[in-house]
């Protein structure tokens, strides 16, 4: 039997899978699963993009200032505000 193997035959626990990017059959244990989350073949493997991957922030990055406060308050007035009405600045 050994002399008529073609790697095609069935072996026992090594089943096949279909490539859902080329359609081509293959071994389970040589197919990836991909980022995308399909299972491809080692030809039609795409790793992920490194753009795609959120940015690394060191753990003090963009933390606030402990007992912050601003230079002054500023008030808005009645004046910057638009008439909901008309559109215009302030209330005719």
């Amino acid at each position: 039997m050994a002399e008529n193997y073609t790697g095609n035959d069935y072996v026992h626990a090594q089943p096949y899978g279909i490539c859902d990017r080329c359609g081509f059959k293959f071994r389970l244990k040589a197919m990836r699963t991909e980022w995308t989350n399909l299972k491809v073949c080692g030809d039609c493997y795409d790793p992920r993009p490194e753009h795609l991957d959120p940015p690394y922030i060191t753990p003090n990055e963009g933390a606030p200032l402990p007992n912050s406060r601003p230079d002054e308050l500023i008030e808005a007035s009645d004046d910057d505000q638009l008439d909901t009405s008309t559109g215009r600045p302030g209330f005719d």
